[in-house]
């Protein structure tokens, strides 16, 4: 008895890590192809693939066994992990691209905006601007505070 919970906890730590996606696909890709349907036949429920192959059946004279191929046993039991962990992942993927696009945002946010002040100080569209101009042009281009102090002004 002990063996066994040995072997269900170190089944348990393996089943906790990250998955392996690629090797994931291979055992979907494996199994009897779908889309799955289940049909109670019989009074037995049976889940058929969608071109009438059996994927789980009943058997016996009672028909309380059921039948599979290993390929679609071993789908079935990887899928109760690895969809959620699957799932779990791509969530946490979608949470990450959506803030590093709103950092994006912000920092083509602030390149338009220190390009306008470059435009601004560039010579060759307006000569020789007076000194203090300038240095307000470059404190608006690099201080966060002077942007709040050009918006009360207008």
């Amino acid at each position: 008895m002990n063996e066994i919970k040995r072997d269900l906890a170190a089944d348990l730590a393996v089943k906790t890590e990250k998955r392996d996606l690629h090797r994931d696909m291979t055992i979907c890709d494996a199994a009897t192809a779908g889309p799955w349907v289940q049909a109670d036949e019989m009074d037995c429920p049976v889940i058929a693939a969608h071109s009438q192959a059996d994927v789980l059946r009943a058997i016996g004279d009672d028909m309380t066994y059921l039948e599979a191929s290993s390929a679609d046993l071993t789908f079935i039991a990887e899928a109760r992990t690895g969809w959620p962990h699957a799932i779990k992942r791509a969530l946490a993927a979608e949470a990450t691209l959506k803030t590093a696009n709103r950092a994006l945002d912000s920092t083509l946010a602030e390149v338009a905006r220190l390009r306008a002040a470059l435009m601004k100080m560039d010579d060759r569209r307006n000569q020789m601007l007076p000194r203090s101009e300038m240095a307000r042009l470059v404190k608006w281009a690099l201080d966060e505070n002077s942007r709040e102090d050009e918006k009360t002004e207008e």
